[in-house]
């Protein structure tokens, strides 16, 4: 008596647990909303896509993806990345204010992110190649005083730069 009454309790355990894998099988499969881990894969392939149009000098075509992208996935992993993006595709295009918009848009919204690091740096090139020193100086100068990213050594180099006096 005692061993059949482990053998129902076992096989009560097992159909439990069996049903309860039916059950999250079910729940995951049945519906037509993807899963997260589909979402972040279609993400990523979307922004991969994207990235790949400027890497290849497709920069209109770039613009239009990463806008999307940016405007639909504001909060995906790689939309800091289609910020920085969008700045180098409207600079090859010599679409400056609005390489600057992103490049604004990113550190705005993505403070603490390498890609608004980058950013920074870009303003600052951006506004030395168009002879703007003084702001190029003090952009430069404020990535110099906290080294807390990849284009410090450069930032400082470029401040001793433009802190030097060059014959005319």
């Amino acid at each position: 008596m005692h061993r059949r009454v482990l053998d129902d309790k076992r096989q009560r355990d097992f159909v439990r647990r069996l049903l309860i894998g039916v059950v999250i099988l079910f729940s995951c499969h049945g519906c037509d909303r993807p899963r997260a881990g589909a979402q972040i894969r279609h993400h990523s392939s979307e922004f991969g896509a994207a990235r790949a149009l400027v890497v290849n000098g497709e920069y209109q075509r770039a613009i239009g993806s990463l806008t999307d992208f940016a405007r639909q996935h504001p909060n995906s992993k790689h939309a800091s990345r289609a910020g920085l993006f969008l700045f180098k595709a409207n600079l090859a295009l010599g679409n400056i204010p609005a390489a600057r918009q992103w490049c604004e848009w990113t550190i705005d919204r993505f403070p603490q992110s390498l890609e608004a690091h980058k950013c920074a740096y870009k303003l600052a090139m951006i506004s030395m190649l168009e002879g703007e020193d003084e702001d190029a100086l003090r952009q430069f100068g404020v990535l110099a005083n906290r080294p807390c990213g990849p284009l410090a050594a450069e930032a400082t180099a470029m401040v001793r730069f433009l802190g030097t006096p060059r014959s005319e």
